[in-house]
């Protein structure tokens, strides 16, 4: 048979042009192809070059295909097997044919040898996992069928919708094998006692990770969810044919502008994208993603079922990240974000006034900021200077802050919808277009939840306001959490 492919724009993959004129051109598209279970097939890709405003091919020309580091099969790792087939990619052509245990041991064994030639970081390892793997695929196939289902947050941090998620899931008798993941550190500990948990790059997750049947996380992206995934030493050209599972995005916030630059199909490929609200689900649906519509679900953050409400005189400040900051210490020096953090945070006209009322100010880094800055010793968080009267807050969950907060202040983080969920004030604090995503649906100052603010002073008279009416959120805010 023939199947035609579907044209995908993808707004982040542009022309190449030199000397003002377009040289190589990006043409994307997504093929689907019916299977029947154990049919046996060829695959060929071909391009057809069209005559312009006529359906008539010119020329009809085979494709030379390769694969990129995050597909999920490699010329390395050349074949997938899945439910009843196993596809294998040799001489420039997938061959599909029906699963039998002979038959992947038999390409498995080709795949060692050339791990073993090529003796890539830890191969030893690799070569371990892959053994084990195969064995337990096939009774896995045939004997023990329960689904496994993984959860992450961080890598290094729970407390976001995976793990509130993880909570219900577990108390489920559903027959699936359900694991958190999270680093050996304090998280873990704390996991543990919720339900089975794995130390993450852990010999145990790494096996699991290629055995599960969803990986469900509220982030997205390959150097979160895959162990396999190195910056200095990359594996896994020679074990993602292994890794079968779809990824669950239950979001880490809610998407208010255009991300597709980030998240799209091509190469995170989510089988599910969770969204709060109807306006966020149709944004996902603008050119750029390629998700089909069935993809894309208002099925709101599970973490909100765990939000509570008892307000400790607290004022709150979450400021989001800069993607273009991360660079260099001197261009995070220098930049209006950082010496608007740094002026907030040692504002003693502001802090005083806040001891007056018995208020304390908490400050809530973005987990970026507690990343090292490059070629230097010191993390971002270090080069702010932090007044004594402020807390600095580290260890204290979203939830337990969100809880005992009167008011928040942040400029563009989606924390706000959890903030206003529980319909308490907040303050959008923005005195720099300079936000990192594209502009999306959300107009901060026609949808969003609190005052778009853009100098300092005014920002403290708003703060009086509140303070000195029992930071009770205004009805025009109110309708719009209710709407």
């Amino acid at each position: 048979g023939e199947y035609e492919g579907k044209y995908a724009n993808y707004t982040v993959r542009e022309d190449e042009v030199f000397l003002e004129q377009p040289w190589q051109f990006k043409y994307n598209f997504d093929l689907k192809i019916p299977l029947k279970d154990y049919e046996r097939c060829f695959i060929k890709i071909y391009i057809k070059f069209l005559e312009e405003c006529s359906d008539t091919p010119l020329v009809s020309c085979r494709l030379d295909l390769d694969f990129n580091v995050y597909c999920r099969l490699s010329k390395k790792s050349n074949f997938i097997c899945k439910d009843t087939h196993i596809l294998r990619f040799h001489d420039n052509l997938f061959e599909l044919e029906g699963y039998r245990y002979k038959k992947m041991n038999e390409y498995e064994s080709l795949v060692r040898n050339t791990i073993e030639e090529e003796e890539p970081f830890d191969y030893d390892g690799l070569l371990k996992l892959r053994r084990i793997y195969s064995i337990l695929y096939y009774l896995k196939q045939k004997f023990y069928k329960k689904p496994i289902y993984l959860f992450m947050d961080r890598t290094n941090k729970a407390d976001d919708n995976a793990e509130y998620l993880f909570r219900y899931a577990v108390k489920q008798k559903d027959g699936i094998r359900k694991f958190f993941v999270v680093e050996d550190n304090s998280e873990y500990d704390r996991l543990k006692k919720i339900g089975k948990t794995l130390k993450y790059n852990s010999f145990k997750h790494r096996l699991i990770y290629l055995l599960a049947d969803k990986v469900i996380s509220s982030h997205p992206d390959e150097f979160v969810l895959n162990p396999f995934f190195g910056l200095e030493e990359d594996q896994r050209r020679y074990m993602n044919s292994l890794v079968t599972s779809q990824t669950y995005f239950l979001q880490h916030g809610v998407t208010l502008g255009n991300v597709s630059d980030w998240l799209r199909k091509f190469d995170k490929n989510l089988a599910l994208i969770v969204t709060l609200a109807d306006k966020e689900h149709d944004s996902f649906l603008e050119e750029g993603y390629n998700y089909d519509e069935s993809i894309i679900q208002t099925l709101g953050f599970p973490r909100y079922d765990n939000l509570s409400n008892d307000p400790k005189k607290q004022i709150l400040f979450i400021p989001t990240w800069r993607n273009n900051l991360e660079f260099s210490e001197e261009i995070f020096r220098n930049s209006s974000y950082f010496k608007n953090i740094n002026s907030i945070l040692n504002d003693r006209e502001l802090l005083d006034y806040l001891k007056s009322k018995g208020y304390k100010f908490v400050f809530k880094p973005h987990p970026r900021l507690e990343n090292n800055i490059p070629e230097s010793d010191k993390r971002f968080i270090d080069l702010f200077d932090i007044n004594e009267d402020v807390v600095l807050s580290h260890d204290l969950s979203y939830q337990e802050l969100f809880r005992d907060s009167n008011l928040l202040i942040t400029d563009y983080s989606s924390v706000a919808f959890d903030f206003a969920y529980l319909k308490k004030p907040l303050i959008y604090f923005q005195p720099d277009d300079d936000y990192h995503h594209g502009k999306g649906y959300f107009d901060f100052k026609e949808m969003g939840f609190g005052d778009v603010i853009d100098e300092k002073g005014n920002m403290f008279d708003k703060i009086k306001y509140y303070l000195e009416n029992d930071c009770i959120m205004e009805d025009k805010f109110i309708e719009r959490v209710e709407n």
